[in-house]
C-alpha cells in the first residue's frame, strides 16, 4: 500500500510534464490559462509551482472551488499568488 506521499509523487510525475509542455508555454507567451482539476492534481501543480516538498504539500489546504491566481516571471518562477476568497 502506497503512502499519501508516494501517491502524490506519482501524480506529480504525470502532472508536471503536462504543465511544462502545455500550460507553461501558453502562460509565458502572454496567455491566460484556467486549470480545473481534482485535488491531488492541483496539489501536484502547486507543489511544483511553489517548490514545496511532498511532506509540505500533503498538509497544505487547497479549498474546493476557491480560485488561486498565479502570475509568473519570465523565468517561470512565481511572481505572485492571489487566493480569491469570497
Amino acid at each position: 500500500v502506497r503512502s499519501r506521499r508516494q501517491r502524490q509523487m506519482c501524480i506529480r510525475d504525470r502532472v508536471w510534464p503536462y504543465y511544462i509542455h502545455t500550460i507553461q508555454p501558453q502562460v509565458l507567451g502572454g496567455g491566460n490559462v484556467i486549470v480545473a482539476a481534482h485535488g491531488n492534481s492541483l496539489r501536484a501543480l502547486v507543489m511544483a509551482l511553489e517548490g514545496l516538498s511532498p511532506d509540505e504539500i500533503v498538509n497544505a489546504e487547497i479549498a474546493t472551488g476557491v480560485p488561486i491566481v498565479y502570475k509568473l516571471n519570465a523565468d517561470s518562477s512565481v511572481a505572485s499568488k492571489d487566493v480569491l476568497e469570497a
